[in-house]
């Protein structure tokens, strides 16, 4: 896209920086200034309040909030968890860091998809390209994840596919640090009556998304989530010694909450929105995806598995490390033990 100068007089020293992983334009909603929308082609200004309440006259370009300094989160931990004081400011935050999309791709269309992104490229394609090929109807939005570290080539692919997906597919870049600060920022900002966490590198198979969304429409759970240990799932390329450490581990949660649910996890769900929003979350790395599941469990939401089929990614590299294993029994242990209010979110 091309710069283009505004009015000095409307709006002085702005300029449009360069769309990359650190960069996302934003929609500016303080107040009751305009907001302005990324569209294919450009930054399309529209007036704030109802959805298509017609364009304002100003210029198509805006500032971009400054990150919040890591350092910050790394030092103050208690707060990110909260959802009063600076969790509320973080909040609001990322919501003005990201292309804000304004109304749904189908009047009736009630599911939103949440998808991380670092490293993948034509993985991430293909996860977009099936769930709107298999899905169209049922997508309010497709929320892709960006960081800091997203390479150039996986952003190249992002810009592609919202110039292809203007109205369905949007970005946000995130604040809070690795893959759970990522998707709870996008549990905060998504807009669908559900809400599907997935990865963009095809280990959670894009063509089952149909089958979840049936799913939690016609049993009525509060989660769905995907099962490699049920009949009709399996591992395919697993290393023997991780599938018997996981199955270990599997038994001890299923022990240690009582539960006949088999796979805690495997971070492929589907949410009714409205429990998100009830959850106090804490996790920042890879045991986010376990307490996905462990607190709705404890606070007694229903929760039912279908089967998978688990392949391993076909690009890219796991952000996985041996010190997140350690993390999983730290907050399997936290949850289980703590009193169950505190795993709700204060009202």
């Amino acid at each position: 896209m091309t710069s283009r100068t505004p009015d000095p007089a409307v709006f002085p020293r702005l300029s449009r920086p360069a769309v990359t992983a650190a960069t996302v334009p934003v929609g500016h909603v303080a107040g009751h200034e305009p907001r302005v929308v990324e569209k294919a082609g450009g930054l399309v200004p529209e007036e704030v309040g109802e959805v298509g309440s017609g364009p304002a006259r100003i210029p198509s370009t805006v500032p971009v909030a400054p990150l919040l300094p890591q350092q910050f989160l790394y030092k103050h931990p208690s707060i990110l968890g909260s959802v009063t004081g600076p969790m509320a400011t973080m909040t609001t935050e990322a919501r003005r860091r990201s292309r804000v999309q304004t109304k749904s791709h189908v009047e009736r269309a009630e599911v939103s998809v949440v998808v991380p992104v670092i490293n993948e490229t034509a993985s991430l394609r293909q996860t977009v390209d099936t769930l709107v090929e298999e899905n169209g109807e049922d997508l309010a939005e497709i929320v892709v994840v960006v960081a800091e570290r997203t390479t150039a080539e996986s952003m190249a692919v992002v810009n592609e596919l919202c110039s292809r997906l203007p109205d369905l597919l949007w970005v946000h870049t995130q604040s809070l640090p690795f893959i759970g600060g990522a998707i709870r920022e996008a549990f905060d900002l998504v807009n669908g009556r559900y809400t599907v966490l997935m990865a963009s590198d095809l280990e959670t198979d894009p063509h089952l998304v149909r089958h979840l969304i049936s799913e939690i429409r016609e049993s009525g759970a509060d989660v769905v989530t995907a099962s490699r240990w049920i009949p009709g799932g399996r591992f395919e390329g697993y290393h023997p010694v991780k599938l018997a450490l996981n199955f270990l581990f599997q038994r001890l949660m299923k022990l240690l909450f009582l539960t006949r649910l088999s796979d805690m996890t495997y971070g492929f769900r589907i949410f009714r929105t409205e429990r998100l929003r009830q959850i106090r979350w804490e996790e920042l790395k890879h045991p986010f995806l376990l307490e996905t599941l462990l607190k709705p469990l404890r606070l007694g939401f229903r929760v039912k598995e279908i089967p998978v089929t688990w392949t391993p990614r076909r690009e890219g590299h796991s952000q996985m490390t041996l010190s997140a294993y350690s993390g999983y029994v730290r907050i399997a242990l936290k949850v289980r033990l703590r009193p169950r209010r505190t795993s709700r979110r204060a009202a």
